[in-house]
């Protein structure tokens, strides 16, 4: 599948929830995915305003989030154009789930959220505690707008993965709207996904034990979504299926630069995530950065 690029795709949400302060860590253990709760730290843990921040915007009724592939590397942030045409699409979103980090620190990832954060935002980014210190050539990352949303980095871990089944293995990060009070913010748990295309099958069957799992952590945060390249569509769901009223936030469309797949999704069941307000679509990276087909291969 030719894939330079995967489109972003977004997803409206809105609402408040009370505030989930439990952290864990997932682990696997004998051939199942379990979940272990993390020892507290002395503040709860807890997401923090920043004072240096402006004031939440008092009026504001959603948070976008999107998905986003871009194959990130050096050779792309390198050209002024290039990161200028990605920092660009990331301040249209609240949080951006991003796949496909070419890299083996943080630094590609710290150089994008500066070149956003050129224009006077107050953008940041969370990536697993193995980035920088473990050997790695790829990696994910969440990338958010801290005037809208905070983080509680306590919850930010990859998916073990003892057997090696995934290729990258999965981000997991709790979130929080930012201005209401903690007891009626908004909160939701991400998991970015990027499944490898020549591993589909396998890694697509053990991301319902992996939703399962972080939902199970605290019964009462239901809201838990999904994201990322998925390389499969709701016509070959596989073990995706599984997961209890699985809605996909785009259906019947393509996602791929030459219009060829859908492989980029958003996935949450609808029952627990009702805030979602049903507004959800694929971002045409061409038509919205004004590129050409060999100009957006370059991306």
């Amino acid at each position: 599948m030719w894939k330079p690029i995967a489109v972003l795709l977004v997803v409206a949400v809105s609402g408040g929830l009370y505030y989930f302060t439990s952290h864990y860590e997932i682990r696997r253990e004998d051939g199942r995915i379990v979940i272990h709760p993390r020892a507290a730290s002395p503040d709860g843990g807890a997401a923090t305003s920043d004072p240096t921040l402006p004031p939440a915007q008092s009026d504001r009724k959603t948070i976008r989030i999107a998905t986003f592939n871009p194959a990130l590397d050096r050779n792309k942030l390198a050209s002024a154009l290039v990161a200028g045409q990605l920092a660009d699409l990331i301040r249209d979103f609240d949080v951006v789930a991003v796949q496909n980090i070419r890299a083996n620190n943080q630094g590609a990832i710290r150089e994008l959220v500066d070149r956003v954060n050129s224009s006077g935002r107050h953008y940041d980014f969370a990536v697993s505690a193995e980035v920088g210190t473990e050997p790695v050539d790829r990696y994910s990352a969440f990338v958010f707008d801290k005037t809208s949303v905070e983080i509680d980095r306590s919850t930010v871990c990859l998916v073990d993965d003892a057997a090696g089944r995934f290729r990258t293995r999965p981000l997991v990060g709790l979130f929080r709207a930012r201005g209401p009070k903690p007891s009626e913010a908004f909160t939701f748990m991400l998991i970015n996904v990027s499944v490898e295309p020549e591993r589909a099958e396998v890694e697509l069957d053990l991301l319902d034990d992996v939703f399962d799992a972080v939902r199970k952590t605290r019964p009462e945060e239901d809201d838990v979504i999904l994201l990322g390249d998925l390389e499969t569509d709701q016509r070959n769901p596989r073990q995706l299926a599984a997961i209890p009223n699985v809605t996909w936030a785009v259906a019947n469309t393509v996602s791929t630069t030459r219009g060829t797949a859908l492989a980029d999704n958003l996935l949450f069941d609808r029952r627990a995530t009702i805030e979602f307000t049903g507004r959800a679509n694929v971002v045409d990276v061409i038509r919205r950065l004004n590129l050409t087909i060999d100009e957006n291969g370059r991306i």
